[in-house]
This record gives structure tokens, sequence and C-alpha cells, in this order.
């Protein structure tokens, strides 16, 4: 039963509640905000170890520039609940300059799972033995926050700084079989073309058995991926998304594709078996819930590599696709025909979406691996290229960010002077010459990189970056714009996307823009005080403050929403309101670090040499040159000698 679904998880009085994602004390909801309970979950989930702050920091602020203290004051937030929740017992114990373990017997109840989808319809030809923990999962599919990758050019706030094991055994029967089952499906004769699909993912197939690996769906996921987004007629989802549903709890692929915001969802099964593989793939569209193309059946394999290209070929025919850019060699170039080399690049791409230290080091090794097998593997170049620019952008101890970027910029070369339209090499190379402040470089690498694949958001987001530190924060807004068309329903995007809307002072877009992400998102405490920000700029001050109190009434210590509360007061006639909230925020230990947004205060309380004393206190890096540049809450004392000292002494260090 080990491989059920997880429905509870209970430690004394408490449960935790998977599928609703809530917790509970004797059955009685305890309010939790969003990022408490996944921190929550997953120290839980870890609680065979000790977890760093390190590893919380990028797993639940992988897409920004976040200060240590706002992951501390979550911690805060989880203990004080659980006390208040009727608990004297202690859960979360923190190991000085090491991280948090949590040491409560933990207790788990299972359910079993459903299967989703068209009820009438056999997933198999012939019905194989499973085994309990594989009956109900033939159609489910991998559950994640769904995120693009983590990237150092994105912006989400002006407050925010810096921030398997078993081998791949039988990788070429299941990349075959996973392969002849997609061109079977995709010869059998059906008019998907005339449907309406302008945008799809495709899945990693759900595996059942006792053969078992998701860096095997996630590798043959990306190589279609791959082969199918060099045209414009249907946007791809990227891998950079799809690379998120490995490894999670299993979830209807229908509920998926709603997530995505795409048209259709390329799903499937797969079971190894006594030599013998059985495979079930499905095209499904979203809005009506049909199976627009199916095909089950028991295969064996042959020509693994010329079978890949073929597939793609057969899909871009049904959906009537014109592979741009000589698509043909496009195929050919990208793919290898090594298998070896093949099982170590599908293990670097499993331990490149994990964005930490330690998965970055074990990604290098094996793409490297990948190269001494296959010295033409465009992608393993690419990747690995952009393995290093990760390390050295992000000042991992790996080696030096000297070190890392000339081998970023040695490896993304190669695979251009392997394949000259390699999108992926040319997205890295932006990033190397954004280091180095070639910004009209990286920005002609990055238009090419597009062009090359429209689907490339990473491309998207670094362009877009660029082009707001050259001032220009119209053009960002499109290129966010563009990367929005592609993934809509990406929650990271959405966000990024406001914030340069507040950034360019357009708070009416903004605030249309926040009413959608509320539609699709659940509530949070980030989402309202994104808000009440936008109401601060529309100079609608009672609705700010309103949506503040209402805030700090279910969570009295958020800090970030005290704060902002303690500005908005500093722009009214309530000054010693705005210093009475200030002067207690500044008491209270998991409040310290804010320091760009208690400058923002002083700011405008017109209090020039704490502002400026604030402002100093923060990381200089580029993100914070550009608010210092473009902040509406600065304006008070933008023409102020002292504050036009420091920018300068800011654009001097970088």
């Amino acid at each position: 039963m080990k491989d059920l679904k997880v429905k509870f998880y209970e430690f004394g009085q408490f449960r935790l509640d998977l599928k609703k994602r809530q917790l509970l004390y004797e059955d009685k909801v305890i309010p939790l905000a969003k990022k408490s309970y996944s921190i929550l979950l997953f120290l839980i989930e870890n609680s065979e170890r000790v977890v760093s702050k390190k590893e919380l920091l990028e797993q639940f602020w992988e897409e920004s520039y976040v200060e240590e203290s706002n992951l501390v004051q979550h911690i805060y937030r989880i203990r004080k609940i659980l006390k208040n929740g009727g608990s004297e017992d202690k859960y979360i114990e923190t190991l000085s300059k090491s991280g948090y373990r949590f040491i409560a017997d933990v207790k788990k109840t299972l359910e079993d799972l459903e299967v989703p989808g068209n009820e009438k319809q056999e997933f198999l030809t012939r019905k194989p033995h499973l085994s309990e923990s594989d009956s109900g999962k033939l159609n489910s599919l991998k559950n994640t926050k769904l995120e693009v990758d983590r990237d150092p050019t994105l912006i989400t706030a002006p407050i925010k700084r810096r921030k398997f094991t078993k081998s791949l055994t039988a990788i070429g029967i299941l990349v075959a079989i996973i392969l002849v089952a997609s061109y079977v499906f995709f010869l059998k004769p059906q008019n998907v073309a005339d449907s309406n699909i302008k945008s799809m993912a495709i899945l990693p197939f759900q595996q059942i058995g006792q053969e078992k690996d998701g860096k095997v769906s996630l590798g043959i996921a990306d190589t279609l991926i791959s082969q199918l987004s060099n045209q414009k007629k249907i946007s791809i989802t990227p891998t950079s998304t799809i690379i998120k549903l490995t490894g999670k709890e299993s979830e209807n692929p229908i509920d998926l594709g709603k997530k995505l915001g795409v048209d259709a969802v390329l799903a499937g099964t797969i079971q190894k078996e006594n030599g013998t593989a059985r495979v079930n793939v499905q095209l499904i569209g979203i809005e009506d819930k049909k199976t627009l193309w199916s095909s089950k059946f028991d295969s064996s394999f042959s020509d693994v590599f010329s079978l890949q290209d073929e597939v793609s070929r057969q899909i871009a025919q049904k959906l009537s696709l014109d592979l741009e850019n000589n698509g043909e060699a496009l195929l050919k170039a990208k793919s290898t025909k090594n298998i070896e080399a093949y099982k170590e690049y599908s293990k670097g791409l499993f331990y490149w979406s994990k964005r930490t230290p330690e998965g970055l080091a074990q990604a290098i090794k094996h793409f490297q691996n990948a190269i001494d097998k296959d010295a033409q593997f465009v992608k393993a170049y690419a990747l690995l290229a952009d393995t290093y620019s990760l390390v050295g952008y992000n000042k991992y101890d790996l080696m030096s960010e000297k070190d890392t970027m000339e081998k970023a910029q040695t490896f993304a070369n190669k695979a251009l002077e392997l394949d000259a339209n390699s999108s992926e090499a040319l997205t890295t190379l932006a990033l190397v010459n954004t280091q180095k402040k070639n910004f009209q470089a990286a920005k002609s690498q990055l238009n090419k990189a597009i062009s090359l694949k429209p689907n490339n958001i990473t491309a998207y987001l670094r362009l877009a970056w660029l082009s707001a530190l050259e001032g220009n924060l119209e053009q960002a807004i499109n290129e966010m714009k563009s990367a929005h068309k592609i993934e809509p329903h990406s929650e990271l995007i959405n966000k990024t996307l406001a914030s340069y809307l507040i950034l360019a002072r357009k708070p009416e877009e903004a605030f249309a823009l926040s009413q959608r992400i509320m539609e699709i998102f659940p509530p949070s405490n980030e989402i309202s005080i994104f808000l009440a920000e936008i109401y601060e700029q529309k100079q609608e001050y009672g609705k700010s403050i309103q949506e503040l109190n209402s805030l700090l009434e279910k969570d009295s210590e958020n800090c970030v929403a005290s704060l902002v509360l303690s500005r908005i007061y500093s722009k009214t006639s309530k000054v010693d309101k705005a210093r009475e909230v200030l002067n207690g925020i500044l008491k209270i230990e998991a409040c310290q670090g804010y320091n760009y947004a208690i400058a923002s205060i002083f700011a405008n309380l017109k209090d020039e040499d704490k502002t400026i004393s604030f402002l100093k206190k923060d990381s200089v890096n580029l993100l914070h040159l550009l608010y210092l540049k473009n902040d509406y809450n600065l304006d008070s004392i933008r023409r102020s000698s002292k504050f036009e000292d420091y920018v300068k002494q800011v654009e001097s260090k970088l």
C-alpha cells in the first residue's frame, strides 16, 4: 500500500488534510496561510532529516529575491498556530545554523485513488496484473504547484533579495515503447486538425508496476516538447512547467490541463511486465473532457531514436503544424542515438529541475556524462551551460562565479557550434552577457532564441528583465504579456506581470490583472497585500487600509501587511499612527530584515537620513537599482541630493 495517495497526516490532536489543503484541530479548521501550509507539509514529509533554511527558501521562494526573515516569520506563525490550537507539544525543532526538523510522531491515513476521465473507456487492450498500489493510477498524473523555472531575472516585490535514487533500468525499453505507442496512436485516421486546439501540454506518462522512475517520463516529455516547439500554430507548454509534474501527488490530467490553461493534454500510462510494455495514450480535450485520440496495446521495440523523430512528425501532421526553421534538421540535431547518453541526460534533466546547489551539482555530473558518451549531444551541452550559469548567477559555493560563467559560455558556444539554432544555448549566453553588462548582445540572443522556440518562457522573462533595466518598462510589460499568453495560469507570470505594471505606474491594468489572479488562485495573504498596494498607488487609501486590516485580523503577526499599512498611514494625515505601527514592527524579531519596505515608510515620513540608512542595509543588485529608479513610494525624496548621491553610489557598484 506504500504507493497509495496520502489523505491525512495526523500528529497530536492535529490533522493535515492534503486534499482540501487544510489544518484541523479535533475536526475544527485552523486558518493557515497557503505558504505556511506548504512549509508545514514539506517539514512533515521530510521529518526524518533536518531541512536547512536555504532549502526551504529555494523550495518555496525559488522564483523570488527573498529575505530569510520571511521564512522565519512563517515558522513563527506555524508554531503559534499549533500552540493556539490547544497543544503544548513541540513540533518544529530549530537547530542553530542548520535549519528545522519536524519532531512529532506522524500517522498517515491513505485513500484509494480514483480513475479519472472517461469511465467507459478501457485503458489497456489486455488488463494486466496490477498491484493494489497501482490499481487507481492508470490515468492520473503528478500534482505540483505550477511555476516556471527559478530564474535570477524575475521580480515580484521591491522588498526582496536573491537568494533518484534507483538507476534508470531498461530506460531504452520505456523510451521506445512510449514512442511506439505515440507512433501508432497518431497514425489513427482521425480529423483532429479541425478541432479548436490552440495550446497543448505533453505530460509525463504515469508509470505503473514495479519498474518506475519519473525521470524516464520526464526525458520523453522533454524530447517531444523540444521537437514540437519550433512552430507557432499551437502553443506547447514548456518543459520548465511540465517538469514540475514529476514526483508529486497524482492528479487528474484534466485538472492539470485547467491549471495550465491549455486546450488539450497528451497523457498516458505505461507498465513494463515480463519484458512486455503495455501502453495507453490519450489526447484529451479540456473543455469538453473528451478523449480526442487514444491507443491501447502491448508492444516491443526496435529503432528507438528514428521512431522518436517519426512521432514528432506524426503529431505535426495530425495537428497540421508546420515546423519552421528547417524542422527536419532540428529534429535530428537535438536528439542522440546513444541510449546511455540519453540515460545520463534524463538524470541531469531531473536534477536540473531542482534548482538547489546539490541538484545543480548532480545535473552537472550527469550532463557531462551524457556528453562523454555522445560528443554531438546538443541539448546536453545547452543544459550543462545553463546549469553552470545558474550556479554562477546565484553565487552557489560550488565554484567561483567567474569560473561558472566561463564554463557556461564555453558549453553554450559548443552547443551552438553543433546546432546554430539551439534556443536553450542562446538563452544561457544571454544570461552570461547580462552578468557582463553586455545588454544589447543579450537582447539579440534572447530575441533569436524566441524566434527559434516560441514557447521559450525563460527567454521572455529575461528579455523583459533587460528591457526594465534599460528603463523601458513598456517593453518589459509587452514581453511579460507574451509569456502570459503562453502560460496564462502561471501564478509567477501573473504576479511578475502585475509587478511590472505597478512599477510602470499602471494601477488600473494591475488591478484588472489582480482580479483574474484571484479568480484563478485560492485566496492568500500575498494576494491581499498585492491588492492593497494597487489601491495604494490608485490613492484609494481607505480600500487599501480595509484590505490590510482584514488580513491582520486573521494574521496579526504579518510583518509585510503591517509595513504596508504603516506606509499608507504615512501618506495620509495619520502620521502618528504610521510611526506607532512602524515602532511596533521594529521591535518584532521576526520582522527584521525588511529594509527596503522600512525605508519606503521613512521616505514618506520625510526622514531622509533614516531612509538612506535602511536603503544601505538592503542588498545592492540590479533589482535594488531598478526600484530606486522607478518605485513611486520613493517619489517624496526622489529629488533629494542625498538620495541622488546614493543612487549614483549604487550605479557605480554595479
